[in-house]
């Protein structure tokens, strides 16, 4: 007969320890000092009380993102001038480097703060996947890195080379010629080569492309870096070098004011936003009869069609206009109305 142990020399079982969990201050030293800060910024972002956008028509909405995108504009507008408010030649190039580098960390920074406000006022009215969308992860982060290094460096070997000038804000002409007549131009001859390039780069050469493609219906400002060096240069690089061409033919001063490359970058930026009202042209008219941002969506969304950065049938036909907008409603599950 077994000999049954006594209560007295009965232990009870001990319970297995729980789960080792680590505190959040654990958590916060396992991210980058500026992925803890990006990751804060967006959630107080997203949590402080801004009006929505239930609290405006879509009419008051229009209006509200003209005045707010003219306003970052105009802050932009103020960063450059105090960045490069004095004679390039008063300045070594170590300094025009340090500018350029300085502006365009500015320039990423007030485009992401920018959309975390469109995020707030748009939330009831965005689609499920742009309220999911984040630009926080390291794969994103690494390509916002690697464009902005990639463009500032762009920009400064043509400051060395005398192909960026700068000259003060002033009510003229000669000063809004200066900066809106080159803007347009290279939106639109990097239209005149990337129609049959980006076709093709959606077709026969799609793994040059695919990287930019890896962002559908979540895209937003910041997703415009998420591109590939060699596919960043196709669609980047080719447009300038045929603008200053341009002006040494028919003899004028060749270079390019340094502000528009502060309005490409915004207009690349608004593209992706997840604002359709977002302005690109920085001409009210023409955002009133153009929407890129939208044809820009779909063209992500779908993964083909709308090859083209500026929507010219918008203008063309209202018709085409409305059918586009109706797509982008059908397409994101929306009821926006332009």
């Amino acid at each position: 007969r077994p000999e049954v142990p006594s209560r007295i020399n009965r232990r009870p079982t001990a319970a297995p320890p729980p789960p080792r969990r680590h505190s959040r201050s654990a958590q916060r030293m396992e991210l980058s000092p500026l992925t803890s800060v990006l990751c804060r910024l967006f959630q107080y972002g997203r949590k402080f009380p801004w009006p929505v956008a239930s609290d405006f028509s879509d009419s008051a909405l229009w209006w509200i993102t003209q005045i707010f995108d003219y306003a970052v504009l105009g802050l932009m507008w103020w960063m450059a001038f105090l960045l490069q408010g004095y004679p390039k030649d008063d300045r070594p190039l170590l300094a025009i480097a340090a500018s350029h580098l300085v502006l365009g960390a500015l320039i990423t920074g007030t485009m992401y703060l920018r959309e975390l406000v469109y995020f707030s006022l748009l939330d009831a009215k965005l689609p499920e996947e742009k309220r999911k969308s984040s630009v926080l992860n390291p794969r994103t982060l690494s390509y916002v890195f690697q464009t902005y290094l990639l463009a500032q460096s762009t920009w400064i070997l043509m400051n060395a080379k005398g192909l960026v000038y700068y000259t003060p804000p002033e009510l003229s002409w000669d000063f809004f010629a200066s900066i809106y007549v080159p803007f347009f131009l290279l939106l639109v001859l990097r239209d005149s080569y990337l129609l049959p390039l980006h076709h093709l780069m959606h077709v026969r050469w799609y793994p040059l492309h695919k990287t930019h493609h890896e962002v559908r219906k979540d895209a937003q400002s910041l997703h415009g870096y998420h591109i590939d060096a060699l596919d960043l240069c196709v669609e980047n690089v080719l447009a300038p070098f045929m603008l200053l061409c341009t002006q040494y033919v028919l003899g004028y001063r060749v270079g390019i004011h340094w502000f528009v490359g502060v309005m490409l970058t915004f207009h690349d930026g608004n593209l992706h936003s997840i604002n359709p009202y977002s302005v690109s042209y920085f001409n009210p008219i023409m955002d009133y009869y153009m929407y890129p941002n939208v044809c820009h969506q779909l063209h992500h969304a779908l993964a083909k069609g709308y090859l083209m950065f500026v929507p010219y049938h918008h203008a063309i036909s209202r018709k085409a206009l409305n059918v586009d907008l109706a797509l982008y409603n059908r397409t994101f599950g929306t009821s926006y109305e332009f």
